[in-house]
């Protein structure tokens, strides 16, 4: 995504009762979230990425890896005292 690492935050919620699918299978749910640097390409180059991780590291299977990508804007964004449109004034 090319990012500095102090610009990325991950959150887990580990043991979280989920459904997908009807089946109580294990599932893995992202929420990406990022200010301008989401494109159509990255998208699906980054879900390539995070499937073959999930798959390999915690063999969830493809179909039970779930990807949601919002492109914020710079006002919606709030960090260090400011939002993020405001500090880059």
């Amino acid at each position: 995504m090319n990012k500095p690492k102090s610009r990325i935050l991950i959150e887990v919620y580990a043991g979280q009762r989920m459904t997908h699918g009807g089946s109580r299978n294990p599932v893995v749910a992202f929420k990406i979230e990022s200010i301008g640097s989401l494109s159509a390409e990255d998208n699906i180059r980054h879900t390539e990425k995070i499937t073959h991780l999930c798959q390999e590291v915690f063999h969830v299977p493809k179909d039970k890896v779930v990807i949601s990508y919002f492109d914020m804007k710079p006002i919606h964004v709030g960090f260090n005292g400011t939002t993020v449109a405001a500090a880059t004034l």
